[in-house]
């Protein structure tokens, strides 16, 4: 078999500073040989967080691209800006020897962190919520002062 490489095809991930995402990352064999028992792994550094940082890919063929799912937090105080997460391929070769690829960075794009506005039109019950105080607070208003005359 040829050398094996990887490489990370994934556009950047985006995730809002403040905020928790499940992400998909697509890994390619771009070597010459097939690779088994592959597992993903991602090492989260501040500002992110990683609560499951392993992922099984199996078998990859040359040329074949798998997912791996991470779920990666962002805090809040997040810069906006691109970073790169290392991350590497622990794998088993055809004569059955383990072996780690090279490292890999994974794209993460930290976005501003949604105001209040953004919150409540990606929201719709907190948005029917704020309708009905609005309409219940002025329907309260009109029969205080109606009352009072």
């Amino acid at each position: 078999g040829g050398k094996t490489e990887f490489e990370v095809v994934s556009d950047p991930i985006r995730i809002p500073a403040g905020q928790k995402r499940t992400v998909t990352v697509l890994y390619r064999n771009t070597g010459g040989a097939t690779v088994y028992n592959a597992q993903a792994r991602i090492s989260a550094v501040d500002p992110f967080t990683c609560s499951d940082d392993v992922a099984f890919l199996g078998t990859v063929a040359p040329g074949e691209t798998k997912e791996a799912a991470f779920e990666i937090g962002v805090d809040g105080s997040a810069t906006p800006k691109e970073y790169g997460l290392d991350s590497e391929i622990r794998y088993r070769d055809a004569l059955d020897n383990s072996r780690i690829s090279d490292p890999l960075k994974v794209r993460i794009s930290v976005e501003e962190k949604p105001g209040i506005l953004d919150r409540l039109a990606g929201n719709p019950v907190l948005l029917a919520l704020l309708v009905v105080l609005i309409i219940g607070g002025a329907g309260y208003f009109f029969w205080y002062r109606k009352r009072g005359q």
